[in-house]
């Protein structure tokens, strides 16, 4: 008598299980897709959202192009520009190596 009270009690054990396994699954499954979801939204939000905001580059980029092709050099003497001669610094060697060319 024992041993059939006990094969009950371990399918009983066994069925609850499987079930809490199954609604913990079902739970998952509902979790990861809410995630595809929205992560596929959020995906959506920003292509909208570079597609704004390259246009508006595009925009820019004309302005600059524009501003650069109105600037001479007559209206930068205007504004109180002046050109200025370069002044280029050389470092002297400051001793010898061995090398080919003595350059440090």
């Amino acid at each position: 008598m024992t041993t059939y009270t006990l094969a009950i009690d371990l399918k009983k054990y066994m069925s609850l299980i499987l079930i809490t396994l199954f609604v913990m699954l079902v739970l998952l499954y509902t979790l990861l897709v809410n995630m595809t979801y929205m992560s596929a939204a959020r995906r959506e939000k920003l292509v909208e959202t570079n597609a704004a905001l390259s246009g508006e580059l595009a925009d820019l980029e004309f302005s600059l192009v524009s501003a650069r092709s109105a600037v001479s050099l007559e209206m930068a003497y205007a504004r109180g520009f002046k050109e200025v001669k370069p002044e280029y610094a050389s470092r002297k060697s400051i001793g010898q190596a061995l090398t080919v060319r003595n350059e440090i």
